[in-house]
């Protein structure tokens, strides 16, 4: 039961790790106490709490690579390929 209780606790960590134990508490339908005694013995299954920020708000942008390989042995089917996705970029830009 112990145990059930600590995986249904570290699901909750991972969905979001910075809720207090009551609200803890509530989603795994434990008592506050017992989700803290359970926190304690679930640091030794946690290998580190992450933040992922925003990164647009504190002054980041990102840019991102998208590679594509493909085999076509025919010198019409490249150009057609490339033309296709030189339109859906035209339609999709950032």
């Amino acid at each position: 039961m112990k145990q059930e209780n600590l995986i249904k606790l570290l699901k909750e960590l991972i969905r979001n790790s910075k809720r207090s134990d009551r609200e803890l508490a509530k989603a795994v339908n434990l008592s506050q106490p017992t989700v803290t005694r359970l926190r304690k013995l679930a640091d030794k299954y946690v290998r580190s709490y992450t933040i992922v920020p925003e990164f647009g708000k504190i002054g980041y942008e990102l840019l991102a690579f998208t590679f594509v390989k493909a085999r076509t042995y025919e010198k019409t089917k490249v150009e057609e390929n490339i033309r296709l996705v030189k339109e859906w970029y035209k339609k999709h830009p950032m």
